[in-house]
This record gives C-alpha cells, sequence and structure tokens, in this order.
C-alpha cells in the first residue's frame, strides 16, 4: 500500500521548519525528530557501547574473576551490556544477569534486564520509565516476539524486522496511529493504513472503525 500525506505547499512563518512526511514545526530540533532513527548522542544521553572489541582473550579456556564471562574466546565482566550468547549454566555466574530464550527468533541471551520503573531497553541497552516523551527504538526481540507490551500510554509500531519505535499514544482528540506513528480521530473519513500493526484498530476506535485488509476504515 502506498502512502499518500495531505501538507500545506509551504510551512507558516511561526513554524518554518518541515519534517520528511510533510509536518511543519517550530524549531529544527522538532522537525528532525524521526522515530525511524535516531540523531546521535546528547550530553544528556550517551549511547551505550559494547565491549566486544575491547573485552581480553581468555587465557587456556578460563577467565578472571572479574570477567567471569567467556563467550567467543573472551572474557566480559557481569556488567557488560552486551547480550551474549552463552549457556544458562554460564550466565547463572552473574546474579544481575538472566538467561532469556527467544524462540521465534531462535536464540537465546545471557543480559542485563531493565529495573521495572525502566522497562523500556532501547535497542543500545539503556532503561527508560513508560513516560519517557522521546521515541524509543527497541530491541529486536520486542518486534519478533511481541514481548514487550507492558505500556499502556504507549504504542510499539511492528514492521517487518529491526529495531522498531515504541512512541507515546496519540491524543484522545486523535487517538488512531497509523503504521507511520501519525494521529487520526476516530471518525476520519480516510481509510487509515496500519500495516503490521492491524490492532491498533480495534484497540483505539473499536465502535467506529473496522479492519479491512491493511486498512482501518470506518463503519458503514
Amino acid at each position: 500500500m502506498i502512502n499518500y500525506n495531505c501538507v500545506l505547499k509551504e510551512c507558516p512563518p511561526e513554524f518554518p521548519y518541515r519534517t520528511d512526511y510533510g509536518s511543519c514545526y517550530e524549531t529544527k530540533q522538532e522537525a528532525e525528530k524521526n522515530f525511524y532513527y535516531d540523531h546521535g548522542e546528547s550530553e544528556e544521553d550517551k549511547y551505550l557501547k559494547g565491549e566486544y572489541s575491547m573485552a581480553p582473550l581468555a587465557i587456556d579456556g578460563k577467565c578472571p574473576p572479574e570477567r567471569p564471562l567467556l563467550y567467543s574466546k573472551r572474557c566480559f565482566s557481569c556488567q557488560s551490556i552486551d547480550e551474549l550468547s552463552i549457556s544458562e549454566e554460564e550466565c547463572q555466574k552473574c546474579p544481575n544477569r538472566v538467561y532469556r530464550v527467544y524462540p521465534r527468533w531462535g536464540v537465546a541471551h545471557c543480559e542485563i534486564p531493565c529495573p521495572p520503573d525502566k522497562p523500556l531497553q532501547r535497542w543500545d541497552g539503556a532503561c527508560f520509565s513508560c513516560d519517557e516523551p522521546d521515541v524509543i527504538l527497541l530491541k529486536t526481540h520486542c518486534n519478533l516476539e511481541d514481548d514487550c507490551e507492558f505500556c499502556p500510554n504507549r504504542t510499539i509500531l511492528y514492521d517487518i524486522g529491526g529495531n522498531v519505535p515504541s512512541v507515546p499514544n496519540c491524543p484522545p482528540d486523535k487517538p488512531l496511529m497509523d503504521n507511520r506513528g501519525f494521529c487520526f480521530p476516530c471518525d476520519t473519513p480516510v481509510a487509515v493504513g496500519v500495516r503490521w500493526n492491524t490492532s491498533l484498530c480495534k484497540r483505539f476506535c473499536p465502535n467506529e472503525r473496522h479492519l479491512f485488509l491493511e486498512d482501518c476504515v470506518l463503519n458503514k
């Protein structure tokens, strides 16, 4: 399905900055926000870095106590943010880590879980609360396993693969979100594309609309 956007020919003077999808914003920073990619590091929130390239090699297949986890002939600490494909027994050397199996993905990881007050885990391992105002690109398993639906005030926009975005819900007067993150009122006359996210139709407009193929359309 091809989506078309109806936009202003020119942004008004008070909102001069246009996004890739045609919306107009007051500042350049707002216009550059796009939940399909991140725009680099900020002073307040540096992206976490994996340590694989810096992890020391094991000696005779053994790791020191301060780096007890053996993975791919290298030694990792219990605090490593890397998701390590090791055995459950090896993972249990670190009480702060958990061993998780992802059956649809076909992998198992030894990883550090997020705390209950910050359950959203970004692709790089950083944890956020459900009230985080920004878009969070989630880890791959969230897209494949459907196991990250624990924030009722947010919407995950699933896709065919990759690190999908978790975004704050649309406002009450425009509750219906399409598969690109745009918000619509339940009585909008246009068909709203919800590809890969067909549950959004029933979730936000159960009485006014229904699903037709990959579109959320008005009831007749």
